[in-house]
Protein backbone atom coordinates (compact mmCIF):
# COMPACT_ATOMS: atom_id res chain seq x y z
CA UNK A 1 0.00 0.00 0.00
CA UNK A 2 1.20 3.36 -0.82
CA UNK A 3 1.64 6.34 1.44
CA UNK A 4 -1.08 8.15 -0.10
CA UNK A 5 -3.41 4.74 0.01
CA UNK A 6 -2.66 5.10 3.70
CA UNK A 7 -3.50 8.16 4.50
CA UNK A 8 -6.76 7.75 2.48
CA UNK A 9 -7.37 4.60 4.59
CA UNK A 10 -6.34 6.25 8.33
CA UNK A 11 -9.06 9.49 7.11
CA UNK A 12 -11.55 7.43 6.39
CA UNK A 13 -11.50 4.83 9.64
CA UNK A 14 -13.12 8.45 11.31
CA UNK A 15 -14.46 9.64 13.75
CA UNK A 16 -10.90 11.96 14.87
CA UNK A 17 -10.53 14.08 17.86
CA UNK A 18 -8.20 17.10 17.95
CA UNK A 19 -7.12 18.23 21.46
CA UNK A 20 -5.72 21.68 21.22
CA UNK A 21 -8.44 23.04 19.22
CA UNK A 22 -8.58 26.40 18.99
CA UNK A 23 -11.46 29.26 18.78
CA UNK A 24 -8.85 31.41 17.00
CA UNK A 25 -8.92 30.64 13.67
CA UNK A 26 -5.54 31.54 12.90
CA UNK A 27 -3.96 28.98 14.90
CA UNK A 28 -2.99 24.93 14.26
CA UNK A 29 -6.19 23.64 16.22
CA UNK A 30 -8.35 25.99 14.52
CA UNK A 31 -7.06 24.63 10.71
CA UNK A 32 -7.06 21.39 12.03
CA UNK A 33 -10.33 20.61 13.32
CA UNK A 34 -11.45 22.93 10.55
CA UNK A 35 -9.91 20.50 7.82
CA UNK A 36 -11.49 17.81 9.10
CA UNK A 37 -14.71 19.30 8.54
CA UNK A 38 -14.67 20.58 5.08
CA UNK A 39 -13.94 17.47 4.44
CA UNK A 40 -17.15 16.32 5.98
CA UNK A 41 -14.95 14.06 8.64
CA UNK A 42 -16.54 13.74 12.06
CA UNK A 43 -13.90 15.52 14.00
CA UNK A 44 -14.74 16.10 17.86
CA UNK A 45 -12.82 19.64 19.01
CA UNK A 46 -11.26 19.35 22.87
CA UNK A 47 -10.50 21.88 24.92
CA UNK A 48 -10.61 22.25 28.84
CA UNK A 49 -12.03 25.72 28.98
CA UNK A 50 -14.39 25.98 25.71
CA UNK A 51 -18.17 25.51 24.92
CA UNK A 52 -18.08 25.58 21.47
CA UNK A 53 -15.75 25.67 18.27
CA UNK A 54 -16.67 26.01 14.83
CA UNK A 55 -19.95 25.52 15.69
CA UNK A 56 -19.17 22.24 17.18
CA UNK A 57 -19.68 20.81 20.93
CA UNK A 58 -16.26 20.98 22.75
CA UNK A 59 -15.45 17.98 25.07
CA UNK A 60 -12.92 19.38 27.91
CA UNK A 61 -11.28 15.46 27.67
CA UNK A 62 -11.44 12.54 25.63
CA UNK A 63 -13.11 10.34 28.16
CA UNK A 64 -15.69 12.90 27.43
CA UNK A 65 -16.47 12.02 23.62
CA UNK A 66 -19.79 10.54 22.69
CA UNK A 67 -17.71 7.78 21.00
CA UNK A 68 -14.87 5.88 20.37
CA UNK A 69 -12.37 7.58 17.71
CA UNK A 70 -10.00 6.34 15.47
CA UNK A 71 -7.53 8.99 15.42
CA UNK A 72 -6.29 12.15 17.88
CA UNK A 73 -4.54 15.02 16.16
CA UNK A 74 -2.91 17.16 19.27
CA UNK A 75 -1.76 20.39 18.83
CA UNK A 76 -0.05 22.12 21.18
CA UNK A 77 2.02 25.65 21.15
Amino acid sequence: MSFDQQIESFLASGPFAVVGASQNRAKYGNKVLRAYLQNHRIAYPVHPTADVIENQKVFPNLATLPESIHGVSVVTP
